[in-house]
């Protein structure tokens, strides 16, 4: 079988119709985009997996496209659709009606036909296409851009060598016996989006604010898709400022009222300061700060000079849709043999995001241009689903003033109701599910005694907060002539030593 019968209905095909689509669009209005042409490859990188995930169809799709960069697509002198010159190996392949053999008024040669756009959209599997377009946008953008004469045109055209890569690229992995794997012990909550939600990905350089995503692995066909999702640090700070300013309050408190540097430890886990001496552990003190403030123990950080790990570990939350059937099971409350079944009932990571578009005030009372920019965010549609868990680091060990701290953690962040950037701007809404616990010998735990325990110890965390009391009384001074440990006596040496040094001072 040659190549050219392998690319209809295959990803590769997709994205050979598609560059070529779009090549000869901008061709045709290359002359009307002006000066907008030095700036076109940044609004094509930024716009096109937007748009092809929010469109139903490839026509749909492209007709967004041209209406966002300001083009139609059919010719300006004529008013027909734009023709896409093709090999007629390609157009017998895709059983394309055999077009004319001149386009927009160039004489395509021997061996080439038109045909019109929307015949080649029509071809175009938008699913696959979305994929390739994820994985590599800037392929396309450079192919659309490249503005030669005719004749190069042809031969590009011609040349199926550079899409190869995109069959070559496509991962598989095999399918594990996931009836085989043990499950940690989690807690698993499903988050439901009241409207769209915003979290910031690592592609920059245009107008567009993307989401953030990840190739993830579907275990179910071994496939590997792009799939959105907000990360466990963003949430593990939601909580921590959340947790940590309830507790304040409870005890009567604010992050006005204690000491500076105890207040950025609680709120962001402290830091380790130039200098500073790190390697002295005073398991006392570290305890008593765990048993005062139940919050930290789940956090941990760096206070009054002790490093200190916490008990909380955060997963992302992640799209629920068909490639991550396998491991949303858990929140939906499904077993693996039901998310395989059920799977088709879920929507596609490419298919799951908008673009909401930024607006822009122009005060005209006021004398100059305005300086307030215009910037499209990205985000996961409302009514899509996320997929959460949480545990704690020492499982079936865990205290049960733990359990009940991370209950009342859950609560704050259900109670509080959003989640990623823009929340000022209407995004972000969303409702947390009951947890559902992975485990059966592990019940979900409840936050009764948390919150005694933080009403018992309110008195001695005021005074260790305002600086009016140590948590630790200071260990007594050694006796004269006695090591600072309390074994034995100081050696005279040293301690003659030691009064030398001080009176050449």
């Amino acid at each position: 079988m040659s190549e050219i019968a392998k690319l209809p209905g295959s990803p590769r095909g997709s994205a050979y119709l598609f560059a070529h689509m779009l090549r000869v669009i901008l061709l045709v209005h290359r002359a009307d985009l002006g000066d907008r042409i030095q700036h076109l490859p940044v609004e094509l990188a930024g716009c096109l997996v937007p748009l092809a995930a929010q469109a139903r169809s490839t026509v749909e799709f492209i007709g967004s496209l041209c209406e966002r960069i300001g083009v139609q697509p059919v010719v300006p002198r004529s008013g027909n659709p734009v023709s896409v010159a093709l090999p007629q190996e390609i157009v017998d392949a895709f059983g394309f009606a055999r077009g004319q053999e001149q386009t927009e008024g160039h004489v395509l040669g021997v061996g080439f036909c038109a045909v019109p756009w929307i015949d080649v959209a029509a071809q175009i599997d938008l699913v696959q296409l979305r994929g390739v377009l994820q994985r590599s946008t800037h392929f396309f953008v450079s192919v659309a851009m490249q503005f030669v004469d005719a004749e190069s045109r042809r031969a590009f055209v011609a040349d199926l060598s550079l899409f190869g890569w995109i069959e070559a690229a496509a991962p598989r992995f095999p399918v594990p016996d996931l009836s085989r794997a043990i499950a940690p012990r989690r807690w698993h909550v499903l988050i439901t989006l009241l409207s769209p939600l915003s979290h910031g990905g690592d592609q920059s350089g245009s107008n567009v604010a993307s989401i953030r995503r990840e190739p993830r692995v579907d275990m179910f066909t071994g496939e590997v898709a792009d799939v959105p999702f907000v990360s466990g640090a963003a949430v593990r700070g939601l909580a921590r400022d959340l947790v940590m300013v309830d507790w304040l309050a409870r005890i009567g408190l604010s992050t006005r009222d204690i000491r500076p540097e105890v207040a950025h430890a609680l709120l962001a886990g402290g830091s380790i300061d130039a200098g500073a001496a790190m390697g002295v552990t005073d398991n006392a003190l570290r305890d008593a700060i765990r048993e005062v403030c139940p919050a930290w123990d789940l956090f941990g950080g760096v206070i009054e000079g002790q490093l200190m790990e916490g008990q909380l570990i955060v997963g992302d939350a992640v799209l629920v849709c068909r490639e991550t059937a396998w491991s949303a099971a858990p929140a939906l409350g499904w077993t693996l043999d039901e998310a395989r079944e059920r799977r088709p009932e879920l929507p596609e990571a490419a298919a799951a995001t908008v673009e909401r578009l930024g607006t822009r005030h122009h005060h005209d009372d006021i004398p100059g241009p305005s300086t307030q920019m215009i910037l499209h965010t990205q985000a996961i549609a409302a009514g899509h689903q996320l997929a959460w868990s949480v545990a704690l680091r020492a499982g079936p060990l865990a205290t049960p003033l733990q359990r009940a701290a991370l209950a009342h953690l859950l609560g704050l962040l259900a109670e509080h109701g959003r989640l990623g950037a823009k929340a000022q701007t209407g995004f972000g809404a969303v409702a947390f599910g009951e947890p559902q616990s992975s485990c059966d010998r592990s019940p979900c735990p409840v936050p009764i005694h948390y919150l005694a325990h933080v009403a018992a110890q309110a008195e001695r965390a005021r005074a260790w907060l305002t600086g009016q009391a140590p948590l630790v009384a200071p260990a007594p001074a050694p006796a004269e002539g006695e090591a600072p440990n309390g074994k034995g006596k100081a050696k005279p040496g040293r301690k003659a030593k030691g009064a030398a040094d001080g009176a050449a001072a």
